[in-house]
């Protein structure tokens, strides 16, 4: 692996979907002149143009899922021996734990697959966790309206169902701390100036990072 630039930081930002994540991206990257890195987009119309979440065997689904997390890991690696700042929009945690939430293939069985491959990628130094209840996240997505590209199946999944909704948040929740130091910060009830302050005051080693900030406990 390529060394790090000591002024270097790589953050990653992870959540369920309507939680906030790419708008706090955006706004850090501006406050600390970091790079905003995301899955490769040649994956994600793959994706789609497949059917991955919907019609793809579930170990092969993972196969491919490991296959972006490498290579986003490869162009983070990259960045970083630059001397860049990187924050990712999701990393290794998010399609593992979709995965996890799906339930067609426990734990164990992931990590069983995905482990040797994954146990070289690039780790954070800090995981930021966005987490918010189902119904805010749903009406933060409806006041959106129409997106493009349209919302993946497994977002849609979660959109419409509570209780997968809740286990993809859980899942995320056990694998973001397996990479390291995490906050979470519920944006149920706080603006995305309330947010980017909390995750400002974690990465300046101000906060708890294993704690949560806002909203309900």
């Amino acid at each position: 692996m390529a060394p790090r630039s000591p002024t270097s930081a790589f953050v990653v930002v992870e959540g369920t979907t309507g939680v906030g994540k790419s708008e706090l991206c955006d706004r850090l990257a501006t406050e600390i002149d970091a790079r905003v890195l995301h899955f490769p987009p040649e994956f994600l119309k793959f994706r789609r143009a497949v059917r991955l979440d919907e019609e793809i065997d579930p170990q092969a689904r993972l196969a491919y899922y490991v296959g972006a997390i490498l290579q986003l890991s490869r162009e983070v690696e990259s960045q970083l021996s630059m001397g860049a700042s990187v924050i990712c929009d999701r990393y290794a945690a998010s399609p593992l734990a979709l995965l996890e939430a799906d339930g067609d293939l426990s734990p164990e069985r992931i990590d069983a697959l995905s482990g040797p491959l994954l146990d070289a990628i690039v780790q954070p130094m800090l995981t930021v966790l966005l987490v918010a209840g189902h119904d805010a996240a749903r009406r933060r997505v409806e006041k959106r309206g129409r997106v493009d590209p349209p919302l993946s199946a497994a977002h849609t999944r979660a959109l419409t169902s509570p209780e997968h909704f809740s286990r993809w948040e859980d899942a995320l929740r056990r694998r973001s701390r397996r990479e390291g130091q995490v906050v979470e910060v519920d944006t149920s009830d706080l603006s995305p100036d309330q947010v980017l302050a909390v995750v400002l005051e974690a990465l300046s080693g101000g906060e708890d990072a294993t704690g949560t900030e806002g909203g309900e406990p």
